[in-house]
């Protein structure tokens, strides 16, 4: 159905034009639930050039498609190229709405799993903190949205503590035995092997 209405929609309206590259997103929507990488991906390429042409500047569905391909290239593994997507989508949301909004928070969470993916709990951390209190401000605090944030932010935490735990301490860290400690301990097994000595 998707495939069809591009196709229709492609008909219709010649060269650039919004739902053309509405008909775009969604099958590479649709390609992508259905693990279809290779195919979403030049769909979404499609849709974003042809957003940014549309609509020069700041606009929502231009940032919905950084989103969209961002996500792609996460899931695809490929960390490095969804980074600078998902920024230029945060900063452009911060643009577009100023103070507290949805797709702010919403933007705000998808950097900080990218980060949390990569290892980077301390850039990580903020982002989920200022997305859960957005969350709470625009949705309510038991909205799905602003429970699926809380939980990430316990999630980030737990694993940061964990990996403190499983952290050698750094060798000038270590705390080593004093002089006198080592010196009675050597004092109290010569006197331990002398009561050997006496009572056998």
């Amino acid at each position: 159905m998707y495939e069809q209405a591009l196709e229709m929609k492609q008909r219709l309206f010649e060269g650039d034009h919004p739902d053309v590259a509405m008909s775009l997103n969604n099958l590479a929507g649709l390609y992508r639930s259905q693990g279809r990488l290779s195919e979403a991906e030049p769909l979404y390429g499609q849709a974003l050039e042809m957003r940014q042409r549309l609509f020069e500047g700041d606009h929502p569905h231009v940032a919905t498609s950084l989103n969209n391909l961002a996500a792609l290239y996460e899931s695809q593994g490929r960390l490095s190229e969804a980074e600078p997507l998902y920024g230029q989508a945060l900063a452009m949301y911060q643009r577009l709405f100023e103070g507290d909004h949805p797709d702010v928070a919403g933007s705000l969470n998808n950097l900080a799993l990218l980060y949390k993916s990569q290892g980077r709990y301390s850039e990580a951390e903020p982002l989920y903190g200022q997305a859960l209190a957005m969350c709470e401000r625009t949705l309510g605090t038991n909205h799905p949205n602003t429970q699926t944030t809380r939980e990430n932010i316990a999630l980030l935490r737990q694993q940061m503590q964990q990996t403190e735990r499983s952290t050698p301490p750094h060798p000038h860290l270590v705390r080593r035995p004093s002089l006198f400690h080592r010196l009675w301990q050597r004092i109290k097994r010569f006197i331990r092997r002398l009561m050997r000595l006496v009572f056998y």
